[in-house]
């Protein structure tokens, strides 16, 4: 990068950050967050930077980018935010068998019967202690993708179960 450019740089980044760290916050309504895909926005400037200073617009060009970013921000957070319909009393306690006591306790008794251990386990971490996937997957050494998907095949299981 030439002396030129490097001051371009600088001088765009302290007169333009505040406004772009707006223009994000429009789209995830977090300050914090806000910044931070500013910043990486200024990243990308900076790892493509022929293009940024070439283009004919360099404000359009970083709002695109806080764009494209705070999409897949919001995207990621979404994922992570994702929950599957709880195993409440309304979905588990008709199903329990002539051979347990009514209740939440006998519910959970009946999934520690019809389930494995890991199965077991995936689903009381999840559903009935109520720990965000985010969280929980890590326990499992699934990645977050194929932990989601096993607790939707073990709540299939149950279902499936419960209503024959």
């Amino acid at each position: 990068m030439s002396r030129e450019e490097n001051v371009f740089f600088t001088e765009f980044y302290r007169e333009h950050f505040e406004s772009l760290c707006s223009y994000a916050y429009r789209f995830v309504t977090n300050w914090d967050d806000a910044r931070d895909i500013t910043q990486d926005a200024f990243k990308t400037a900076l790892t493509k930077f022929d293009d940024f200073y070439s283009s004919e617009n360099p404000i359009g060009w970083m709002k695109e980018t806080i764009h494209k970013l705070s999409a897949n921000f919001n995207k990621v957070q979404n994922l992570h935010n994702s929950r599957t319909e709880p195993l409440d009393e309304k979905i588990l306690v008709p199903a329990v068998s002539q051979s347990y006591e009514s209740g939440e306790d006998s519910a959970i008794a009946l999934c520690a019967e019809l389930l494995s251990p890991e199965e077991f386990s995936m689903i009381q971490d999840t559903i009935i202690a109520n720990e965000p996937y985010s969280t929980a997957y890590k326990k499992s050494g699934l990645s977050y993708e194929a932990f989601r998907k096993r607790i939707y095949r073990i709540l299939q299981k149950l279902r499936n179960h419960w209503n024959t």
